[in-house]
């Protein structure tokens, strides 16, 4: 009987995971866009999209950005982290960098850390003094870092063969505390549902869904779309 109860437990967490995969908007990249500036608005068009209000040109290109408290924090490859001022949107201003010895492609913050994957490695990194950040600690991840996402209190780094990794970052020990989801292939980007309880992972079979609401993450299922997933992104309240 208990088993049984397990069972449909695990089905309806997987229908209903599937449902709202099925609402997503999801969306397939082939390659990386990279340009050498931070453009801080989108290009002006024909379709009434607003105007690019000013731009910067940094050290190496941008492949990754998050924004908080009024700075941007850009993930620039061999160029570490770059930190800009968007006090003056048509005028953002350069004013701190961290040289991360490796090649830098994703980035999250979370309170006073920003979150960089470089190789195989999160490195996190002390933003308190924005034009002055310093490095704490590095988290090894087994495979190469993709892509960051912060849900709550939880980091989640789709991390190659690794599948998708789980930070805890109220752990006291900074951040000793990982759980590993194995995905049924290669992990590139991840995104949480608004109430924090299940992860869409865009893996090479698809989007694959894991529960973040017990003890442990699990992995429910996938969603097998007949190509390779690069990014998946949540749609409004889902």
């Amino acid at each position: 009987m208990i088993t049984q109860k397990h069972d449909k437990r695990q089905r309806t967490i997987l229908m209903r995971a599937l449902a709202m995969v099925s609402a997503m908007l999801v969306l397939i990249a082939t390659s990386v866009f990279a340009r050498d500036c931070l453009d801080y608005a989108t290009y002006g068009g024909p379709h009434g999209d607003p105007p690019l209000a000013g731009g910067l040109l940094l050290p190496a290109s941008a492949l990754d950005i998050a924004v908080q408290a009024g700075h941007a924090y850009l993930a620039c490859g061999d160029g570490g982290l770059q930190v800009v001022e968007l006090s003056e949107p048509t005028s953002p201003a350069w004013v701190g960098e961290e040289d991360l010895l490796g090649n830098a492609v994703t980035v999250a913050t979370w309170e006073h850390l920003a979150l960089v994957g470089v190789g195989s490695v999160i490195k996190v990194i002390d933003i308190t003094s924005a034009p002055d950040p310093e490095w704490l600690q590095s988290l090894g991840i087994g495979s190469f870092v993709r892509d960051i996402t912060i849900s709550g209190s939880l980091a989640l780094a789709a991390s190659d063969s690794a599948g998708l990794v789980v930070v805890d970052l109220d752990d006291d020990f900074l951040f000793g505390s990982l759980a590993t989801v194995t995905t049924t292939a290669p992990a590139w980007s991840a995104a949480v549902s608004a109430d924090g309880s299940t992860a869409w992972v865009a893996t090479d079979a698809g989007v694959e869904i894991v529960a973040l609401d017990g003890a442990t993450p699990t992995l429910q299922g996938t969603l097998v779309t007949g190509r390779p997933m690069r990014r998946v992104v949540r749609d409004g309240a889902l």
